[in-house]
């Protein structure tokens, strides 16, 4: 039951992303800023109400039982993915031949443009200011302070030109619709996980070193 909960957290916490991603995509080539901090959105809905997002979780890998939390963040990834992909198809079905599914084009082929080793890096980027926002969340003793971060750091990966594994399976779903699961896209997808996977976990750590007493 623990783990059947936990799908249905991440797959709500895939079409909170992908409600941001789309006012993002409608804004992105009109008010990019604009576009990037309602794009906040999303992380500020699943923090607040508990969604499983894997992004928010990778950096806690090594609090407690690493076993559990491997299982935990393969089945959030999944969750988001299924969330995601969902979304990004029904409004491919129901937005056909609008100016919405031309600027996710537009977005998607931009992703596909990534190469590998960019997307890493850009990814562990990402993935350091979201364990901010989520660890601040957390901890902050003010109540706007707890969402203080996540609304900069959100707006921050995003015009920064950072890659969020979660938003870039909505993108190119929306984007691509079933060309989506072609090599290119998966193995995008791919790299931005391990990029965010492993600059959350590094920070976190190295956080964790350097304020030990």
């Amino acid at each position: 039951m623990y783990r059947a909960r936990l799908v249905a957290r991440a797959f709500l916490a895939g079409i909170m992303i992908s409600i941001g991603g789309t006012v993002y995509v409608n804004l992105v080539e009109t008010s990019k800023i604009v576009g990037a901090m309602l794009f906040a959105v999303g992380l500020v809905t699943i923090c607040a109400f508990g969604l499983a997002l894997f992004t928010g979780m990778a950096g806690y890998l090594f609090d407690g039982d690493a076993k559990k939390n491997v299982l935990d963040l393969l089945t959030v990834w999944a969750g988001n993915f299924v969330g995601c992909v969902t979304t990004g198809f029904m409004l491919r079905a129901v937005l056909g031949g609008s100016d919405f599914i031309e600027l996710a084009e537009t977005v998607a082929a931009g992703k596909l443009l990534v190469g590998p080793g960019r997307a890493f890096v850009t990814g562990m980027l990402c993935g350091v200011l979201m364990y901010v926002a989520v660890d601040n969340f957390r901890n902050s003793q003010h109540e706007i302070g707890k969402y203080l971060g996540i609304l900069l750091c959100v707006p921050a990966f995003i015009l920064a030109g950072f890659e969020h594994s979660i938003a870039d399976m909505y993108f190119l779903a929306a984007g691509l619709g079933t060309d989506l699961f072609a090599l290119d896209p998966i193995f995008l997808i791919v790299c931005v996980t391990a990029g965010n996977l492993i600059g959350s976990v590094v920070f976190a750590e190295i956080r964790k070193f350097g304020t030990r007493k």
